[in-house]
This record gives structure tokens, sequence and C-alpha cells, in this order.
């Protein structure tokens, strides 16, 4: 994890969930599997406490299926490393969240939060991977693959502006 995805990441989690963690390193880093068992977009953290920290942005309406699946992934995810899960989800504002919250019963020791951001995922994706180039670092596979599929993620309005920023920086990293 480079200092300004770590930097950002720790802060949105303050701000927005109002959360004092310190992470220690990204475990998507070193246990790339335990990511691709669920969401290659999903960031995994684990914290000075031990604590396991996942972050991730909707894309889609928040519903009930959706629910089932991280609460899956959080007790997948403390089964194998038996340590506590948070999952933070950011709510973009044209995402719908379409459940309640409900306390059901798990052996897992998790909890899942979401908070509405003001900021588009989009922007924030095309953000992160400006500022890697802007610091002469390589982009992996994740940030290539997001940059690929921002005018498909994006609402239609804006597919002409991020399918214009993908073809820029794919011209750039080509030559």
């Amino acid at each position: 994890m480079n200092n300004t995805d770590f930097d950002i990441k720790t802060k949105l989690i303050k701000e927005t969930f109002n959360d004092e963690i310190n992470i220690k390193y990204d475990l998507s880093e070193k246990e790339p599997q335990i990511v691709n068992d669920f969401s290659e977009e999903i960031d995994i953290y684990v914290t000075e406490d031990e604590e396991i920290i996942c972050l991730d942005i909707l894309l889609n309406d928040f519903d009930v299926e959706q629910l089932t699946q991280y609460i899956e992934f959080a007790e997948t995810l403390y089964e194998k490393e038996k340590k506590s899960v948070s999952i933070y989800l950011f709510c973009p504002p044209n995402v719908n969240v379409c459940v309640k919250e409900c306390e059901l019963r798990s052996e897992a020791d998790f909890r899942i939060k979401l908070a509405r951001i003001e900021k588009n995922p989009c922007s924030m994706i095309l953000d992160k991977i400006k500022n890697k180039m802007k610091n002469n670092e390589i982009l992996d596979s994740d940030d290539m693959n997001a940059l690929l599929m921002l005018p498909v993620m994006c609402e239609k309005k804006d597919r002409h502006y991020y399918r214009k920023e993908s073809i820029k920086i794919l011209n750039e990293i080509n030559y």
C-alpha cells in the first residue's frame, strides 16, 4: 500500500465513521487470494489492534443479496484469520440502501458499517490513478481494471468524460 492510498483511506475512515484506527499493513498484498475470493476491488487491512478492516465502495444498490454476501465474506474472513472484522462501505449519492439495520447472530466477530459519501466513486478512482501517475508509481492490475471499467461504472451522462480520461491515461502509459 503506498502512502497516498494509506493516508486517504485512513482519513476517510476516521472522518466518515468517526473511528480512530491505525492500519499496520495491507492484508490483500500479503494474501491476495482473500480478496480474489470475494471482490478484486475491496481493500483489506490489519490494524495495530490486530483487527481486520475492509473498505469497499458500493456501485449498486445495497440490497438483501449484497448484505448477505458481505456477512458471509466477514464470516469467512473471521474463520480464516481468527480476528475481528469491520467492513466499511461507502455509499455514493446514486446508491440506494434497500435493507434496514438488523442484528443477526453469528459465530464470527464482525460489524458492517455504511456511510453516505458525497463524492462520486468514479471520481475517487480516477483521482487515485492520476495521483499514482503523478508520483511516478506503477499502476497495478487493480488500477488497470478500474481504469478500463470507469466508463461502465459511471452514470450514463458521465461516460464521455471517463472514457476520454481513461483513453488519455492508457495512451500515456503505452508511450
